[in-house]
């Protein structure tokens, strides 16, 4: 009797846009894990680049390695924007808001899972216990323990709404925290490569 009378209470539909969230924020936490990695392992070399360019090597040589499948990544996108430009400051700080904004890709997905992931919990949770209500109307006897499941059942948005939120600013801190760092790194290179035009 219990699990049929259980059975009459409605899906929740806000649970459904939890999952959703959770999906999408999922997606964004591996999209940026592996770009982090590819970027990462380019982002080694920036010394090396700098060396080739105080000991004299060819520009159109230098600038052929730097483009080629992205050896030195967002350094040799900014090595390539310095050379062009002929060491002008301002094409060297618009490639590194560039490099900025690609390492920033996606992580609007996980602020917005962030904020509204708690919201949804407890409005999940509010469609459930409303709906609990509404199908123990037409039960002539209730058992006090289906009251308690379908009230569980109603809480569970609320958990899912948190864990949601939880890891999506735990990563989107984690990203941040790498993209400052790696502007930072930019930012140095970019100081250097003016350093040598102005010699």
């Amino acid at each position: 009797m219990e699990l049929v009378e259980l059975a009459r209470l409605p899906t929740n539909p806000v649970m459904l846009v939890l999952w959703a969230v959770s999906v999408f924020a999922l997606a964004a936490i591996l999209e940026r894990t592996v770009a982090w990695m590819r970027i990462r392992a380019r982002m080694r070399n920036s010394g090396e680049l700098l060396d080739l360019t105080r000991h004299g090597a060819a520009g159109a040589e230098i600038n052929g390695k730097a483009v080629a499948a992205g050896r030195w990544g967002p350094f040799g996108h900014i090595f390539a924007e310095w050379q062009g430009s002929e060491g002008h400051r301002g094409h060297v700080e618009q490639a590194i808001a560039a490099e900025q904004s690609t390492l920033e890709r996606n992580m609007w997905i996980l602020d917005c899972a962030a904020a509204i992931g708690p919201l949804l919990g407890i409005l999940g949770t509010l469609v459930g216990i409303s709906q609990s209500f509404r199908g123990f109307d037409a039960v002539a006897e209730l058992d006090p323990t289906v009251v308690s499941r379908g009230i569980s059942l109603a809480l569970t948005t609320t958990v899912v709404g948190l864990v949601v939120a939880i890891v999506s600013v735990v990563f989107a801190h984690a990203f941040r925290r790498m993209t400052d760092h790696a502007v930072a790194e930019m930012e140095n290179f970019g100081e250097q490569l003016l350093g040598l035009k102005e010699r």
